[in-house]
């Protein structure tokens, strides 16, 4: 819940960019975003209960599916797969 950085698909791969040629990238974990809201700024935790990861974890399969459904448009995290410049 203690991220210090955020990036978004674009500032990653311009990060990236003048090292490796960006060959994908895309958002993963929509459903995330509900949880951090809800644990980190409502409820003001700076760790994730246990029991909220254990049913985090159990929900992955349902999460997958939502990312599929979102189309990988939004999410939590990002991803940028490259290859040496």
């Amino acid at each position: 819940l203690q991220h210090y950085r955020r990036y978004t698909r674009k500032s990653l791969a311009a990060l990236m960019s003048p090292h490796v040629s960006i060959i994908h990238s895309r958002y993963f974990n929509w459903a995330g975003i509900f949880g951090w809201f809800i644990s980190g700024k409502i409820l003001n935790r700076e760790i994730i209960p246990s029991g909220q990861m254990k049913l985090y974890d159990k929900l992955v399969p349902v999460f997958r599916v939502a990312d599929r459904l979102v189309n990988n448009a939004i999410g939590l995290s990002v991803i940028v797969v490259g290859t040496k410049a």
